[in-house]
C-alpha cells in the first residue's frame, strides 16, 4: 500500500473512531485489527458485487535480501492457492 493511501486509511480510521463519520469503506485487514474489533461493526461486501481485484507483484534482481523476498513470494502464493 502505498504511503498516500495508508495516510488516507488511517484518517478514515480517526474519523470513525471520534465519530467524525458514520460509516466507512476500508480493508477487511484493518477491520479485523485487535484495535478495531470492539470499535463497532462491519460488514464485508460480497464478493459478487464487484470484479475481482487483480494484483501482483515484482521481485527486483538488486534487491538485497533476494532469497528473503522469493521464501515471502512463495508464502504469499502458497496462501492464495489455499484460497482459491
Amino acid at each position: 500500500m502505498s504511503s498516500n493511501r495508508l495516510q488516507y486509511s488511517f484518517l478514515l480510521l480517526q474519523q470513525l473512531i471520534c465519530g467524525a463519520a458514520d460509516v466507512c469503506i476500508l480493508a477487511l485487514s484493518l477491520a479485523l485489527a485487535p484495535q478495531m474489533l470492539h470499535k463497532g461493526r462491519f460488514w464485508q461486501v460480497p464478493p459478487d458485487a464487484y470484479s475481482r481485484i487483480e494484483q501482483g507483484g515484482i521481485i527486483l534482481k538488486s534487491s538485497k535480501n533476494l532469497e528473503t523476498a522469493r521464501a515471502f513470494r512463495d508464502f504469499v502464493l502458497a496462501i492464495m492457492d489455499a484460497k482459491f
